[in-house]
């Protein structure tokens, strides 16, 4: 199926590179796009009505569509300014961002329904379920529209390619932040979704396989939370009045902590947790005197790659790298700073690396 992606600087610039060199263009242009909010679902945006240099609105030629997996999924603002940045920088594609309310593959179906309803040309979809997407996806393709994975993959479907982080690296990683985080005492609990998810399972497994070769942690019990995150916080709760000496948890996912107004309030000082995705609600968490950790990733690159999926698929341009893993990262209380003003980059359209989009070719 082609290259694999490792997330090395080298392979972004790379695949950054060959991407500008692919797209056959012979002009360069200022990325001065604007935006647009409408009305799909509660959490939709567009980006794209490009313009040049005059300041005249260039006619848009692709609609590219973006689905999330819900709206206050920790990590969907950078994907979706990812995706939007791509907009920023081409002004022939618009970009539709649309995300379900709920943790829902129906909600997610009705999301991507709601974005057929315009003239959509290819598709980038996190999928909730990867079970009850993977038919959606197949569907999709069957009517002749291209859509790749993100965050997420559905290996089974039909899609064209896949951006994401390896779980097998999330696993490792969420044992050696285990191992650095939870100073005080050795013994931990797990939270898990048991098999109901391939990628959730592959991790956990992970996990288990790295802290089995560690010798100064010790895991008392794993706890099935279904990946419902008021069960997650009441199993947590439950435990910890039985067990109010335990050192630390690791949650396989961001579960626990989801909807939570108020996250440093969910364990008590001195017993961290540990998951993914350190969005800006959980920053909190990784105050030194707290001492969580997060594993992480460039999520920016997520959207924009996805879409240079989907530009490519349009284009009829073969994948470079139909598979792309940019590199696991761990968050801690060390580096919260640089991942904030990562963050805050993203928000506002800016890549963490690679080279400045400023200047951009354009078709033609």
């Amino acid at each position: 199926m082609g290259g694999v992606g490792n997330g090395s600087e080298a392979n972004s610039l790379a695949g950054q590179n060959d991407l500008r060199a692919s797209l056959g263009a012979t002009r360069l242009w200022y990325a001065g796009g604007a935006s647009v909010v409408i009305a799909l679902l509660p959490a939709v945006c567009l980006l794209g009505l490009g313009c040049d240099r005059s300041g005249r609105k260039t006619e848009h030629r692709y609609t590219f569509g973006v689905v999330g997996p819900m709206s206050d999924h920790p990590a969907w603002p950078a994907v979706r300014a990812g995706a939007m940045s791509f907009a920023k920088e081409y002004p022939l594609v618009r970009v539709l961002t649309v995300a379900p309310p709920i943790d829902s593959p129906a909600a997610q179906q009705e999301a991507v329904a709601s974005l057929l309803r315009e003239r959509i040309h290819a598709l980038a979809i996190w999928p909730v379920d990867v079970a009850a997407m993977t038919g959606t996806i197949n569907d999709l393709a069957n009517r002749g529209l291209p859509v790749a994975t993100m965050g997420t993959d559905a290996p089974d479907s039909k899609r064209m390619g896949f951006v994401g982080w390896d779980e097998r690296e999330v696993g490792r990683a969420l044992a050696e932040l285990a191992v650095k985080q939870i100073k005080d005492g050795r013994t931990l609990m797990i939270l898990h979704a048991g098999q109901r998810q391939d990628h959730l399972y592959e991790r956990w497994q992970s996990l288990r396989s790295e802290l089995d070769r560690q010798q100064r942690l010790a895991v008392l019990f794993e706890l099935d939370c279904g990946g419902v995150p008021s069960r997650a916080r009441q199993i947590i709760a439950d435990r910890m009045d039985r067990y109010p000496e335990l050192s630390g948890w690791i949650s396989i996912d961001d579960w626990p902590l989801r909807g939570l107004a108020d996250p440093t309030s969910l364990l008590p000082a001195g017993c961290p947790i540990v998951t993914c995705h350190p969005g800006a609600d959980y920053w909190a968490l990784l105050a030194e005197e707290v001492g969580a950790g997060f594993v992480a990733t460039d999520y920016f690159e997520w959207g924009w790659r996805a879409m240079v999926m989907c530009y490519s698929a349009v284009r009829t341009i073969p994948l470079e790298m139909p598979m792309y893993y940019p590199a696991v990262e761990q968050v801690t209380a060390a580096n919260l700073r640089q991942w904030r003003q990562r963050w805050h980059g993203w928000r506002e359209l800016r890549p963490s690396r690679g080279p400045s989009r400023t200047e951009h070719r354009t078709e033609q």
